[in-house]
């Protein structure tokens, strides 16, 4: 969730309050509730981004994960790979578990019908978006590393020919043309 509004100016009338109830989950059993932060807009945002929010769920037993993570006790990598850290490092991004990431699908969807392609467009977008940018560039998203690794010395991109190969070598392929186990054993 979150508030657009305009003018976007912390003054701006239409600008939600900065404390109160901004959400009510009602339950018909027992559960947990996680709240994750939106990792393509960059978590918890403010109007002046300098600021950093304080972001406080009281009255309930809410757990708000880091970005890219969707699990408060479990990691999706196991710590034997040998991109655990760098995974740890980016956030625990939650694409680098998702089923056909290490495939090329850096945007998480299909194109859509009518052929439904799993690795297509956004997903190139996405890299093209992300060239070269190394693990220390806030505005990398990580979901383009599709493979995990950076370039090596001497520059380290996160988001380079490997990862462009592996959009190359799987375009336009559907889920069913896909393996479909990421993240593959290391």
């Amino acid at each position: 969730m979150g508030a657009i509004y305009f003018p976007a100016a912390d003054s701006s009338p239409n600008a939600p309050g900065d404390i109160g109830t901004i959400c009510k989950i009602k339950v018909s059993e027992s559960g947990n509730v996680n709240i994750s932060e939106n990792v393509i807009r960059g978590g918890v945002v403010l109007t002046d981004p300098s600021v950093s929010p304080n972001v406080q769920a009281t009255g309930c037993p809410v757990t708000v994960n880091p970005v890219g993570d969707t699990s408060p006790d479990a990691d999706c990598l196991p710590g034997s790979f040998s991109t655990y850290s760098d995974w740890v490092a980016l956030g625990k991004p939650a694409c680098w578990c998702s089923k056909y990431q290490c495939d090329g699908d850096a945007d998480s969807q299909t194109s859509g019908f009518p052929f439904n392609y799993r690795i297509f467009t956004g997903d190139l977008t996405i890299i093209v978006d992300n060239w070269k940018k190394t693990i220390d560039d806030p505005t990398l998203n990580p979901c383009a590393d599709i493979d995990h690794k950076d370039s090596g010395f001497p520059f380290r991109y996160r988001v380079f020919t490997a990862d462009l190969a592996k959009i190359v070598s799987n375009w336009k392929k559907t889920d069913a043309d896909l393996a479909g186990d990421c993240p593959r054993s290391e």
